[in-house]
């Protein structure tokens, strides 16, 4: 099966959405059919509930639907999407961590609650033969501490207070980076361990990149074959 499911995920400030764009216009001229979901632009059929203002971290997520009914939805919203765009490649940025696995991370969901999310989700799109690029840091931290830099006092402020009002913060009593920090360490384990379970073909990139160009030029490599012919397993991880 080829492939016609393509994953951009990470943590913010990545270049998820720039490389989503990129790839999106290499494969529209050469003349495939493409839809690009970007987490942030329009309204994104995935999403369980509108965004707010600055983006999907869905502080209050918590107050709107459980932990499981957000899984359910997610999990629906999929399988339209994957049966309505059945001819075409999606291109599908901040999926399937930063707007599903880290939504029920931070609503405090069981870990056999989110395990199961995970088996039902790779299950309903494998026949997609998809493919993850994940976009790679050293340090977590410091890339919260970069993008904070980057996109200035007003971001900062929001993903502080976000993190506070978040369930996994709030039943642990963290405030401010401290909430940050801790989330975090959970958060990126968890992406560790769902990449470990070889689920899903997985491209491995800088998230800060020397060459943004470079980059694209590597992710293009990597998926002309896997869109043009059959996924091989001895491939694996790149």
């Amino acid at each position: 099966m080829r492939t016609s499911l393509i994953l951009i995920d990470g943590l913010p400030g990545t270049g998820k959405s720039t490389l989503a764009g990129e790839l999106a216009s290499h494969f529209a001229v050469a003349g495939r059919r493409v839809t690009t979901l970007f987490e942030t632009e329009g309204e994104v059929p995935l999403h369980p509930v509108p965004l707010d203002d600055l983006g999907a971290a869905w502080p209050d997520i918590h107050e709107r639907m459980s932990a499981q009914s957000f899984a359910d939805e997610s999990l629906a919203r999929w399988t339209h999407l994957c049966a309505e765009r059945s001819a075409e490649i999606l291109v599908v940025e901040s999926f399937p961590f930063q707007c599903a696995l880290r939504v029920l991370i931070q609503m405090e969901a069981s870990p056999r609650l989110i395990e199961d999310y995970w088996q039902a989700w790779t299950k309903l799109v494998s026949y997609r033969s998809p493919v993850l690029l994940f976009l790679q840091v050293a340090d977590a931290r410091a890339q919260f501490d970069h993008i904070c830099k980057l996109r200035g006092p007003l971001w900062t402020s929001y993903i502080a207070d976000a993190f506070e009002r978040m369930p996994f913060c709030r039943n642990r009593g963290l405030k401010g980076w401290d909430a940050v920090d801790e989330f975090c360490h959970v958060y990126v384990d968890w992406m560790n361990r769902a990449i470990a379970r070889r689920d899903l073909e997985t491209v491995f990139l800088e998230g800060r990149p020397g060459s943004y160009q470079i980059r694209r030029d590597r992710a293009v490599a990597a998926l002309e074959w896997r869109i043009d012919s059959p996924i091989r397993t001895a491939d694996r991880n790149d």
